[in-house]
């Protein structure tokens, strides 16, 4: 009696196991994405650029739906806070059967800066979705050049 085995060529694996290996790289590269709420709203954690330009520091991040007073920024010990709350949409249609993945939902996000910056100085503007928040670098954090002298 022979037995016979099945191997699957490498060429295969990929469309086998795509939609499982993608599952667990979203789960593993932003699990608070991942992650739903009891109450069905999806748990919101906006991505972010921070980048150093000048005497500047721009964050930018990403906030689509979102009105710009439902949205909190502050800076405290050299940190900026983003929180705010996305509203559901009231639909008060009777009797159908419908699919509703926009629901409601609420996020913070704190980042660390990499330098100490001019709170005062700040300024954000919300635009297409994308909020762009502007902080001076502090005087003392920005490099100075130092005159040496020859005797």
């Amino acid at each position: 009696m022979t037995l016979m085995r099945r191997t699957i060529p490498r060429a295969e694996v990929p469309a086998r196991w795509g939609d499982l290996d993608l599952l667990f790289n979203q789960f593993f590269a932003a699990p608070e994405r991942a992650l739903g709420d009891r109450n069905g709203g999806g748990v919101f954690a906006p991505p972010i650029d921070l980048i150093r330009k000048d005497s500047e520091l721009i964050l930018k991040a990403d906030v689509p739906g979102i009105a710009s007073d439902a949205i909190e920024v502050t800076l405290h010990n050299e940190a900026i806070t983003i929180s705010g709350k996305r509203a559901a949409e009231e639909d008060k249609t009777e009797g159908e059967t419908r699919y509703n993945e926009r629901t409601w939902s609420e996020f913070s996000r704190t980042v660390r800066l990499p330098t100490p910056v001019e709170p005062g100085e700040a300024r954000a503007e919300l635009k297409d979705g994308v909020l762009e928040i502007r902080i001076p670098i502090a005087s003392e954090a920005k490099p100075h050049r130092i005159q040496i002298n020859q005797n």
